[in-house]
């Protein structure tokens, strides 16, 4: 880079700075000096910060933004004063259910921010198989998808049709994976910036504690989220929690526990906190103004907040004798009036142009038929299939892999959507709660 070049970068690199800090109050630029000064002994001084490599997992949500905006407030603040600064990876996941108005929100921040062309700043894409340098014109391969496709109906049967913590679990599993592959990409970094509040690290410790657990291995981790024995515990586990899906989401080389590079977590949350209004205008006005979108999460936000609701409404009005519109309201508002039969099609279509789901294996993963030893498979024949009840011996052998004719596995494979190695390895599992589609079916008078 020539000397003109470096020079007129470095004006706008001073701009962007200019702007960061005009937006921050004397409370934000109070926490931003205590950043740096965090930082800095996280390094181990000063003079350490020109190797010091950070890392930040960044969605489009506003705790990520605004932790994006101060850490890039913290790098230029360093460089302005003719210090060494650290480099700062920021490493967004992508998958089936990422909505294009988040990723539109990710390349408004990039540009707003001057990331692009920075040396000092690595910008990376991760999916369930690769990682790749951030590509806005990039979408998700079709393995990726089918890997997110595969973990929806796992999980979904897994924790018997329970919707919720089905979603929760594979948003949580595919979170994991993202961490030990962006930290642990080309020499992995030092240490891993969370803006993330108290309670939902809380959340994820706990959901990690639970898989620890389902897959028999200890959890040695109790405390907050203050350094990497959590990462090395879900290094431990995560390849065992699911054994059948290794084919379509594999443990690739560079996670954390292979590369054997310590990784300090650094959590921030508690120097984001400041007046609700500033932070809001940091976000909204500079950073990623928000897309002009109907969809509305109106219960938290989960990984597919349109997947989550349409699956509520099919487990209204298959399991509980209540309207569509019903189970979908709680979850999600398209804009219109929730009984339009057009909002149901989107939605449909939707889920199927997103994760290849068609209606018959979205309602046979709501009732989990499979699990427990087949537990629920009657019941399941008896309101969807009922034709098929005069086989039902058959399909038990078949997920016992006893032999059993061609067509009855074809049948097996075709309403679920997985493939019969992986309805016998759900068969044998027992899971608390997966009859909960037995005892919450209600047919109508």
């Amino acid at each position: 880079m020539s000397a003109i070049h470096q020079q007129a970068m470095n004006y706008v690199y001073k701009q962007v700075l200019d702007k960061l800090l005009g937006q921050l109050g004397k409370t934000q630029r109070a926490s931003l000096q205590l950043l740096i000064q965090r930082l800095v002994a996280a390094a181990g001084g000063a003079e350490r910060l020109g190797d010091y490599r950070v890392m930040l997992a960044c969605g489009a949500g506003k705790t990520s933004m605004v932790t994006l905006a101060f850490l890039r407030a913290a790098q230029l603040s360093l460089a302005a004063r003719n210090q060494d600064t650290f480099r700062l990876r920021v490493a967004s996941y992508h998958h089936a259910g990422m909505p294009e108005g988040d990723f539109a929100r990710l390349c408004t921040s990039h540009g707003a921010l001057f990331l692009q062309d920075d040396p000092r700043v690595e910008l990376l894409q991760v999916d369930d198989f690769e990682v790749q340098p951030f590509d806005s014109r990039a979408g998700l391969a079709d393995r990726a998808r089918l890997a997110n496709r595969m973990e929806i109906l796992y999980s979904s049967h897994l924790f018997g049709g329970n919707v919720a913590n089905a979603l929760q679990g594979y948003q949580y599993h595919g979170f994991s994976q993202f961490l030990q592959r962006a930290l642990g990409w080309q020499g992995g970094v030092d240490a891993w910036v969370v803006g993330d509040p108290p309670g939902r690290r809380a959340r994820y410790l706990a959901w990690g504690r639970r898989e620890a657990k389902r897959c028999g291995q200890r959890w040695p981790y109790t405390d907050g989220y203050n350094d990497s024995a959590f990462l090395e515990a879900f290094d431990a586990c995560l390849p065992s929690s699911r054994p059948w899906l290794a084919h379509y989401r594999p443990v690739l080389p560079g996670s954390v526990g292979q590369r054997g590079r310590p990784v300090r977590v650094v959590p921030v949350d508690d120097l984001l906190a400041g007046p609700a209004a500033q932070l809001h205008r940091l976000v909204n006005s500079f950073i990623a103004p928000p897309t002009a979108s109907t969809v509305m999460p109106a219960r938290g936000r989960w990984c597919d907040a349109l997947l989550h609701g349409h699956l509520q409404g099919l487990r209204a009005e298959h399991l509980q004798a209540r309207p569509y519109a019903q189970g979908l309201a709680p979850y999600v508002w398209l804009g219109e009036p929730q009984s339009s039969p057009a909002q149901r099609r989107y939605l449909a279509d939707y889920v199927f142009a997103h994760y290849r789901l068609n209606d018959t294996q979205q309602q046979c993963l709501l009732f989990a038929p499979f699990v427990n030893h087949g537990q629920a498979l009657e019941a399941y024949l008896q309101h969807a299939h009922p034709g098929m009840l005069v086989v039902l011996p058959y399909l038990h052998k078949a997920l016992r892999d006893k032999p059993t004719p061609d067509q009855v596995v074809q049948w097996l494979e075709d309403v679920s959507g997985l493939p019969i190695e992986a309805l016998r390895h759900l068969y044998h599992q027992r899971t608390r709660g997966v009859c909960n589609s037995v005892a919450e079916l209600r047919l109508p008078a």
